[in-house]
């Protein structure tokens, strides 16, 4: 009985060690389960964090792009802008070319139409005063001899 108590002993300490092992490594295993829960809460806040600057950088990544956009609109239209003002000055040439060409056209005009209506207007003071002597007053009443002035007045419409 004794070697059965002796041996009981032996097992009650080999026990009682072991509950001390097991318990000083449940301690430790709190421990460390407490430290990583930290930690994996660090990591959550960082990662909350992460999503956040993310969506911010998304969010202003989406604007400079529309902003780039609209720049490269406005230098485009800037470049417009630039070639439509260039040929405006050619335009404005143009156009005075133009006007001049006319006005010189309408000065050749003119004094062609003037050369025309004195040759017209000196061939029927001709014929007035050499023959318009000859014919009545009423045969033809496009005609008519003045002769209170001795000039031939004619009548254009005929």
């Amino acid at each position: 009985m004794q070697d059965t108590m002796s041996s009981l002993r032996t097992v009650a300490d080999e026990c009682h060690v072991r509950a001390q092992q097991y318990s000083t490594f449940i301690q430790e295993y709190k421990n460390q389960a407490i430290m990583l829960s930290d930690v994996f809460e660090l990591i959550s806040l960082s990662f909350r964090q992460i999503s956040l600057s993310y969506s911010i950088t998304q969010s202003q990544l989406s604007s400079f792009h529309a902003l780039t956009k609209e720049m490269w609109n406005l230098t485009a239209w800037y470049q417009e802008y630039y070639l439509a003002y260039c040929d405006l000055v050619l335009e404005f040439h143009r156009r005075n070319q133009v006007r001049k060409a006319q006005k010189k056209w309408l000065e050749n005009v003119t004094l062609e139409l003037d050369k025309m209506y004195n040759d017209e207007l000196s061939i029927r003071r001709d014929f007035v005063e050499n023959l318009g002597k000859y014919l009545p007053g009423d045969l033809c009443p496009q005609v008519h001899v003045s002769r209170l002035f001795g000039k031939a007045f004619v009548d254009y419409n005929g």
